[in-house]
């Protein structure tokens, strides 16, 4: 039955109850007398307001924005449009959010309004970051950042900008500039008694400490406030418990890591934090791995692909889990499965470098791309094809293990010529000095550092497994931004690089000169060698020579 004005035919409406409609219509009246009080203030006064809302009780801050529209449009005054866009921006979200923003930043950008476009360039940060574009994030940020230095204005903001760079800096594994920023934060937090925003900085950089495989000073962190947080029901609690058990787990305490996991991931759960889930559920299946429970560990480690499948969250250092699966089908012979979460994580990688492309160069594989596609097109033809007969099969085997010894020799025989090239240029390997100038550090600083590392190196400080960029730049008499500064742009590497490359080269001249040493285990290697563990050592051997320490260490046994 057309209803309507237009002619479009209409549903009939339910008819309201009466309790309903007073109720509506209450809301209705208050709506109305709120947005006619606000109305009333000047414009200044108005968006004053509105801004204590928002960092306060965000539950009124939508009549605020919309007040200071309608205000806007009243005054028609472009300050008062910058004001209004301002907070409609910050209120809002995704598409909505961003087109205020845009609007805000061309009308900031016209009027000179420093302070509203580096409000502008956050808000668009934090839009890109919400859908997962942290290129586009990170680099809104850096705008931010830029003018805020530049002007001095809004010392709150500056400080979320920085936490919101930290977070990104985190997320692509570089630590020790995460690091450096937090530490800020949490004298700024602390000083403001913000508690809730002190033990999430807590929480991340024990986080930072943990992904550069520093897991007892990152447990130190945790334990730091762990208790405060648990006595103050913060939900920060859980999340720094997670941090704690991630640590034990990476301690070799795998039951303990379990047990306190599983308490932080029911938190996880009634949250819907499909990421710490799946955070939570790697570090349970890599624990029950360890323990050698292999039917519990998988079951934890699907979780993880469950979520990626229905969600598409992944982060990296979960990228494991996939891996392992892989591993699990392969002792099985379950070719369908092997297959299937080869094709899994093609669709990882894909989505790792999706949302942190052009950022994260350090992102160390066990499965390369390539690699994975050549094993995704083998298992397809090889499942496709099992119902040939044994001769063709028989014949094909053959063929594969001609071609997996040819691959194995001729692999042998590249990794013999990766040694012999470390023997060969032993020296160049060993020259880690850093020369050249740097535009933002005095000369006589500039030498100061290079001075005072040379020394630090003679007495193989590096040796020490808790050698990090702020215990050196105390050593050193500067500070950490200057020396990582320095690092960076000399030798083109980050500070952990730099220290982990030192520790290559000592590891490998005690291999070659020192036959005590040779007898030592891998474990006893990488400890004496300033490494946290054989895991840690092999990763940072094999990125500078191509080859892993035990392959290094059987061809010089060979040639004694």
């Amino acid at each position: 039955r057309d209803t309507s004005v237009t002619g479009v035919q209409t549903c009939a409406l339910p008819i309201l109850k009466p309790a309903v409609y007073i109720f509506f219509l209450v809301s209705y009246v208050s709506f109305s007398q709120k947005m006619d009080s606000l109305l009333t203030k000047n414009m200044d006064s108005l968006y004053n307001e509105a801004i204590e809302v928002w960092w306060g009780d965000e539950k009124d801050i939508d009549i605020y924005a919309d007040a200071l529209i309608k205000k806007a449009e009243l005054l028609s005054q472009k300050s008062a449009f910058l004001k209004a866009y301002h907070i409609k921006s910050l209120v809002t979200s995704g598409e909505e959010s961003t087109s205020y923003a845009d609007s805000l930043l061309s009308l900031s950008v016209d009027l000179g309004a420093k302070k509203y476009e580096a409000s502008a360039y956050f808000i668009k940060g934090r839009n890109a970051y919400d859908k997962r574009d942290y290129k586009v994030s990170l680099e809104n940020y850096i705008e931010t950042n830029d003018i805020l230095e530049q002007t001095g204005d809004s010392v709150r903001l500056g400080y979320l900008v920085k936490d919101n760079i930290a977070l990104i800096r985190l997320f692509i594994g570089e630590n020790e500039q995460a690091i450096t920023i937090y530490e800020e934060l949490l004298d700024y937090y602390k000083e403001r008694e913000s508690w809730e925003n002190y033990y999430l900085t807590k929480f991340s950089l024990a986080v930072a400490y943990h992904q550069n495989d520093q897991f007892q000073k990152s447990q130190e962190i945790v334990n730091s406030a762990l208790p405060a947080a648990s006595k103050n029901e913060s939900f920060t609690y859980y999340y720094l418990l997670s941090a704690y058990s991630a640590n034990l787990y990476g301690l070799g305490n795998f039951g303990k890591a379990i047990d306190s996991m599983k308490v932080a991931n029911s938190y996880f759960k009634e949250l819907d934090d499909k990421t710490n889930q799946a955070i939570a559920n790697y570090y349970i299946g890599m624990s029950y791995f360890a323990l050698d429970d292999i039917r519990i560990s998988k079951y934890h480690l699907k979780k993880v692909d469950s979520i990626f499948q229905s969600d598409l969250i992944v982060y990296p250092i979960t990228r494991g889990a996939w891996e392992k699966l892989i591993d699990f089908s392969k002792k099985e012979r379950n070719y369908r499965k092997e297959l299937y979460y080869t094709k899994s994580l093609l669709k990882v990688d894909s989505v790792i470098n999706e949302n942190y492309r052009n950022l994260n160069h350090n992102l160390q594989t066990k499965y390369d791309v390539p690699n994975l596609i050549l094993n995704k097109e083998r298992l397809i033809n090889k499942y496709k094809n099992r119902s040939k007969s044994y001769i063709i099969i028989s014949v094909s085997i053959g063929m594969i293990c001609a071609l997996l010894f040819f691959f194995y020799f001729r692999n042998q025989k590249k990794k013999y010529k990766a040694y012999q090239k470390v023997i060969e240029n032993f020296k160049k390997l060993e020259d880690v000095t850093l020369t050249g100038k740097s535009a933002s550090i005095s000369d006589e600083v500039m030498d100061r550092i290079a001075s005072g590392l040379k020394e630090l190196e003679d007495a193989n400080f590096f040796i020490n497994p808790k050698a990090n960029l702020n215990q050196t730049s105390k050593k050193l008499d500067t500070n950490s931004k200057y020396l990582s500064t320095y690092i960076n742009r000399n030798k083109g590497k980050s500070f952990t690089n730099y220290v982990n490359d030192l520790r290559v080269v000592y590891l490998i001249n005690k291999i070659r000169t020192d036959l005590n040493f040779r007898k030592y285990t891998l474990d006893a290697m990488a400890k004496e060698s300033g490494f946290t563990n054989y895991e840690h050592m092999n990763r940072a051997f094999y990125k500078k020579t191509d080859i892993s320490p035990s392959f290094f260490l059987k061809q010089i046994q060979k040639e004694i």
